[in-house]
């Protein structure tokens, strides 16, 4: 009887034994299954030139450096008022703290007929050297081909409607940055 109780006792440790393979087998394939997953939505090369772009042209519109009307005795910036005495290289220079940035702008006003053009340059020299390159690649991803390398340079263009504090005329303000690919 103590043999019989014995063997049964073993057959039950092994048949527990037997059951861990299936367990980690399944608990394996869930790891990789969740691997997968959170490896399919994780997206490893965002590229954040159009968003910094963007973000450069309202620190040039809402802040007082800027290019915006700002009112010194109540410390007030009016964004939708540019101060064409403000649209300068080095007043933008300053404005964006781009000392050590590595991008190229224009900037042109006009009226709504696209008229009285003024046109003004981040970088004019870089602006001329990557305009072409960034109009190619801009082709390039129009025809859904593939472009690749270091050398890439993206346009972001931007038209936004504004005042002219000297005329008090509304004006159309287009802006350009070329960032180089990161």
């Amino acid at each position: 009887m103590q043999g019989e109780l014995m063997n049964k006792k073993a057959q039950t440790v092994s048949f527990e034994m037997l059951m861990w393979i299936p367990r980690i087998v399944y608990l394996i394939l869930i790891i990789i299954a969740t691997t997968g997953i959170i490896y399919a939505y994780i997206a490893t090369n965002v590229s954040v030139g159009a968003v910094e772009s963007h973000i450069l042209l309202h620190r040039l519109q809402h802040s007082p450096e800027g290019i915006a009307e700002f009112d010194a005795e109540t410390k007030r910036v009016y964004p939708g008022f540019v101060d064409a005495a403000k649209l300068s290289e080095s007043n933008l220079k300053a404005a964006l703290n781009a000392e050590n940035r590595e991008f190229a702008a224009r900037f042109v006003i006009s009226d709504l007929n696209d008229e009285n053009k003024e046109v003004v340059y981040f970088d004019r020299q870089a602006y001329g050297v990557w305009a072409p390159v960034a109009a190619f690649v801009g082709i390039q991803q129009a025809q859904n081909a593939e472009t690749s390398g270091s050398g890439r340079k993206f346009a972001h263009s931007e038209a936004r409607y504004t005042y002219i504090s000297d005329s008090m005329q509304l004006s159309k303000l287009e802006t350009v940055v070329i960032t180089p690919d990161e």
